[in-house]
């Protein structure tokens, strides 16, 4: 029989070296926990052709195209992107329906001057749903439901969002329909107001009022409401600084 000092030693030598989890891409560590929190539809924006493909198992690709998208531009951790100049969108039938608690978030470049009110990400259309705007003064990014008008700014500060400079972007809603909505960048949460967007009755948009020339990559979107350390660990993740488990 192995004395416990001698079964330390047995498993550690089945164990892979430590450098060996480091080899792992950032856009691969991002990709699985995406996964693990199962969302409704994850949108890689990488393929080198075509339109954007639902890895999350459901089906749910981008199915419509308008405008001129580009394909396989470089993108956040090396990973690739789509980018959209202005008038270019893609599109799909609704993901969800939920009026309760729902989330979405994705990696967003911007190469020039947005259009103020050009949407980034819309669920549902404007009988129903929310977008995710630009607001130009400053930068900013917004939240806007139909039927209740401009949240808060989701960036906050001065800075604003700098040209050229991969950002992460979070939006969601929790408890329930009328529920307080929550967003940040980078990590960060705050809550923006309250109000019920009504049921999402139109289409899912990528970039649905295209501002000039913004990349998008990794869109998410949950039905439910990701918590802040889900929120700081896929932010996290890409700034390569941790490793999940």
């Amino acid at each position: 029989m192995l004395r416990a000092s001698e079964k330390r030693i047995h498993l550690g030598q089945n164990l892979p070296e430590p450098e060996l989890l480091h080899r792992r891409s950032t856009a691969r560590w991002y990709r699985e926990y995406v996964l693990s929190l199962v969302p409704a539809a994850y949108w890689l924006c990488d393929e080198p052709s075509g339109l954007p493909a639902d890895v999350a198992g459901s089906g749910l690709a981008m199915t419509g195209v308008n405008g001129s998208p580009t394909y396989s531009e470089a993108g956040p951790f090396t990973n690739p992107c789509i980018g959209y100049p202005s008038g270019a969108y893609h599109e799909r039938a609704v993901v969800s329906t939920r009026t309760n608690d729902m989330s979405v978030c994705m990696w967003v470049r911007r190469d020039g001057t947005p259009t103020n009110g050009g949407d980034i990400f819309t669920h549902g259309s404007t009988s129903g749903g929310f977008a995710l705007e630009y607001n130009s003064t400053g930068g900013l990014v917004r939240v806007n439901l139909p039927g209740v008008g401009t949240l808060g700014n989701i960036v906050a500060g001065s800075a604003g969002l700098n040209d050229l400079t991969w950002f992460f972007l979070f939006a969601g809603k929790a408890t329930g329909a009328g529920g307080t909505w929550s967003a940040g960048w980078n990590g960060q949460l705050g809550s923006v107001g309250t109000g019920n967007p009504g049921t999402p009755t139109g289409n899912e948009r990528l970039n649905g009022q295209a501002a000039t020339q913004t990349r998008l990559a990794h869109v998410a979107f949950f039905d439910r409401m990701l918590t802040q350390n889900e929120v700081s660990t896929l932010y996290q993740i890409g700034q390569k600084a941790v490793i999940p488990l």
